[in-house]
């Protein structure tokens, strides 16, 4: 009835502060600058159009378009400045520019952001080639910079250990290998504006739904720019939207090898590790997830889902609980943890959890279903039939909810109510041979054997090698004195599960209703064989007995009923006749008074 919950990373790493009533300080370019990051991070995490808008209308007037614009003029001039264009940040500003284009009220701020953005990707005539160099060589006099090839600027660098020492400032490392700047530098060659083009073409695709186009595009921008992680990323998570879990891995692992402390790439490595069962895998790369970013409430989750996967609930309840300590209002956290929780048998507990879910989510008709079956088995029907409802309103055409409250009214004592509930499964699913069982129960019940007997039937036309449906099918034929297609009915059973010793007593009662005595003591021993504390089994061996004069055997017989359930009234009554046919009278007298005894408490 359940399945485990599998959520892809929806990111959402806006940071707020909360501050006394009054006016807050302007903001600062740090401030701007920290901010931008955020809502870069975001669309390119998926914001659509009314979560970027909403990100602005919660600076208020804090920052005001106008404000905007005029610190993105300053930001131009800082990463303009740069030695080395950052391609990634280019295409990140210019998905926020398009994204934006449709927002009167801030797009100003994206039409200059996606400026910024073409700026930063163009790239210069021969810039994959040419640096400006100002060495000790150059000609101080003359103000013109001189255009030099990789291959001489490795020269220089070998010539001149300031300028190692400069330009492995300008590219933020480490070293005074010139082999190292110059490789550093081919990595960090900016994206052509083809492959730029072809990703921002990609993003706009997933966006309107086209899966296959979108992966098409980004294929183009690795081919034109293989180490272009951001590309392979989407690719990944694209495929995983279509469920080719070994493609997306592919892809996510290319992206990775690229930069590999990219936390969301890890997390959905992991859900696709664990669709495809690899879960220890999947464990390991959630927890390389959270090793980047340990308060990623997300990859908790997701690591606590795969470990409920292997059964091991107690690491999963630690690992759920870490989700929502950091984000209270995960709802999948909760609901999964309230799964964990029923699979231990800590039905109340795992009731508490998936309130939790109905606080955040209180339409969600799965959750009020998941209650109702807890509920259910802590024997708690009214209530459960209460959930079942809430479910049902959420959603009519939910065929489970339908049938577990059509189980929840049998057990209130309401056949014709259960009844019309399963029927309303059958609309919804007219081929699921469970709802023509319970329905074919429940006319059983109301001895309405003709009817019954047709919904079981079709129970077995729709599951042959059910053997509930075939024993149920017996007892109504037994009710209905067909004898020996009732017979028949309960051999099938055996044919298919030899041991269900209900049907070797079945065929016990029918014998003996037939007046085969000693083929029914037969079936009841074997029944006993594979259940010996079946009270009845014992009770009507007896009765067998007696019917071929075996009177003390029937009485042993008797005996075992009784010291299998003391307040067997009928087995102290038939023992307590025979008794007095063998002149045992105090005995007799004895087990008859009992019988009475117990039969006046039931009443």
């Amino acid at each position: 009835m359940v399945k485990l919950w599998q959520r892809l990373f929806d990111r959402d790493d806006t940071r707020e502060s909360t501050k006394s009533p009054g006016e807050s300080p302007p903001l600062t370019d740090a401030d701007y600058e920290f901010l931008f990051e955020q809502l870069l991070e975001g669309v390119a995490g998926g914001w659509q159009p009314d979560r970027i808008l909403q990100f602005f209308e919660k600076l208020s007037d804090r920052g005001k378009p106008e404000q905007w614009v005029e610190w993105l003029g300053r930001f131009r001039e800082k990463v303009l400045a740069s030695p080395v264009p950052d391609r990634q940040l280019a295409a990140r500003i210019m998905q926020l520019g398009d994204q934006t284009s449709a927002i009167p009220s801030i797009q100003q701020i994206g039409a200059t952001a996606y400026e910024i953005g073409m700026q930063l990707s163009r790239p210069n005539q021969d810039d994959a080639q040419i640096w400006e160099y100002d060495g000790p060589d150059a000609n101080s006099t003359v103000p013109e910079v001189k255009p030099i090839s990789l291959d001489e600027l490795l020269v220089l660098l070998q010539q001149d250990a300031n300028l190692v020492a400069q330009m492995a400032q300008q590219l933020g490392i480490e070293t005074t290998d010139p082999q190292v700047i110059i490789q550093t530098i081919i990595a960090r060659q900016p994206a052509t504006d083809e492959a730029t083009a072809w990703f921002n073409r990609g993003n706009k695709q997933y966006n309107a739904g086209d899966l296959a186009a979108a992966i098409a595009s980004w294929e183009k921008t690795c081919l034109i720019q293989p180490d272009y992680d951001e590309a392979w990323y989407n690719r990944g998570l694209a495929l995983m939207n279509l469920e080719q879990y070994q493609e997306a891995i592919a892809s996510l692992d290319r992206a990775l090898a690229i930069s590999d402390d990219k936390q969301e790439a890890w997390n959905n490595r992991g859900l696709a590790l664990m669709n495809l069962g690899r879960f220890d895998e999947a464990i390991a790369s959630y927890e390389k997830a959270i090793a980047i970013q340990p308060n990623f409430p997300d990859a908790w989750n997701n690591r606590g889902v795969t470990l409920a996967n292997l059964q091991r609930f107690s690491e999963a309840i630690v690992s759920l609980d870490k989700a929502i300590s950091l984000k209270p209002d995960l709802d999948a956290a909760w609901q999964m943890r309230g799964y964990v929780l029923s699979n231990l048998g800590l039905d109340s507990q795992a009731i508490a959890s998936w309130d939790k879910v109905l606080e955040i989510k209180p339409d969600d008709g799965k959750v009020w279903q998941l209650r109702g079956v807890a509920l259910f088995n802590l024997e708690r029907y009214d209530e459960a039939l209460t959930s079942f409802d809430r479910a049902i309103a959420c959603q009519p055409n939910d065929e489970e909810a339908w049938l577990n409250r059509g189980m929840t009214l049998f057990k209130l004592s309401r056949p014709l109510e259960a009844i019309a509930s399963w029927d309303k499964s059958l609309e919804i699913k007219p081929d699921y041979y469970l709802y023509w069982h319970n329905r074919g129960f429940a006319l059983y019940d109301l001895s309405r054997y003709d009817e019954a007997l047709s919904s079981f039937e079709r129970a077995i036309e729709l599951k042959p090698d059910n053997q509930n449906s075939w024993y149920n099918r017996g007892k109504t034929l037994f009710d209905l004195e067909r004898y020996d297609e009732a017979i028949a009915s309960f051999e099938r059973v055996l044919e298919l599960k030899p041991y269900f010793y209900l049907s070797w007593y079945s065929i016990g009662e029918v014998l003996f209703k037939l007046g085969r005595y000693s083929e029914a003591i037969e079936s009841f021993d074997k029944a006993l064989k594979l259940q010996s504390d079946l009270a009845e089994s014992w009770y009507n061996r007896g009765q067998a007995l007696e019917k071929l004069s075996r009177s003390e055997e029937a009485i042993a017989s008797l005996d075992k009923a009784i010291e299998i359930e003391p307040d067997y009234y009928e087995a102290w009554e038939v023992r307590g006749h025979l008794l007095q046919s063998l002149d045992r009278r105090s005995e007799a007298s004895a087990s008859l008074d009992k019988a009475r005894e117990i039969r006046l408490n039931r009443e």
